[in-house]
């Protein structure tokens, strides 16, 4: 079959609507399932975060995520068994955690 003879299937304006709703579901997963999450700890400006502990927090976390923690004292024990901290020098403005 050559382009022409599919022509009709283009011009059928019946068609139109179901591609234009295919594309928009594809528009729209796309950046669902490609979208970090941020995990909020503790409260800050007034709105409580989905976590009570940091550690709770790294532990949802999956690769991307961010984790906001709210001013405050934390009183839980660090895990040093691996590295988890900011660069000696002082570059980081914050710690990153990789898992």
């Amino acid at each position: 079959m050559e382009v022409r003879d599919y022509w009709p299937v283009v011009r059928d304006a019946r068609l139109w609507p179901v591609l234009g709703l295919l594309a928009l579901l594809l528009v729209l997963a796309l950046p669902a399932s490609a979208g970090a999450r941020v995990r909020r700890v503790g409260r800050y400006h007034g709105i409580q975060g989905g976590f009570s502990s940091i550690q709770k927090a790294v532990d949802a976390a999956q690769a991307g995520d961010w984790i906001l923690i709210g001013p405050g004292d934390y009183h839980e024990r660090a895990d040093f068994s691996q590295l988890h901290h900011a660069p000696a020098d002082g570059s980081g403005a914050a710690v990153v955690i990789q898992k």
